[in-house]
């Protein structure tokens, strides 16, 4: 499909100039895979170059934005808690929640809030 694309635009996909030993580019290419560079694969070298560093750094950012936000996300379950009293890890909890809307609240007064 991209070299479709390619020729409709009149473009020639090439692969960079490699040589054995790139210190400052992405070496896909390495003695061990007994390649010759005029038998390098166009397709084969974007994807290990581009399309998988991509992938990388978009699963970073999903985890940064979902996982990473979990211990917000149980300051919230506090607020909801059917418990009358809170045990120490709950009151942490909150206090996350709260260190993170700090611009927005009061955190002194939140916490005694949040024990009525």
């Amino acid at each position: 499909m991209a070299e479709e694309m390619a020729k409709v635009i009149s473009l020639n996909l090439l692969v960079k100039r490699i040589t054995k030993r790139q210190t400052n580019r992405a070496n896909p290419f390495t003695d061990s895979d007994n390649n010759k560079i005029s038998e390098i694969n166009v397709e084969r070298y974007y994807r290990t170059t581009i399309f998988i560093p991509y992938v990388d750094f978009f699963i970073v950012q999903l985890e940064e934005r979902f996982i990473a936000h979990k211990k917000i996300f149980k300051g919230f379950e506090t607020i909801f808690s059917k418990n009358q009293f809170l045990n120490t890890s709950e009151i942490e909890s909150f206090k996350n929640l709260a260190d993170f809307y700090s611009p927005h609240i009061n955190k002194d007064n939140s916490l005694a809030e949040l024990k009525i």
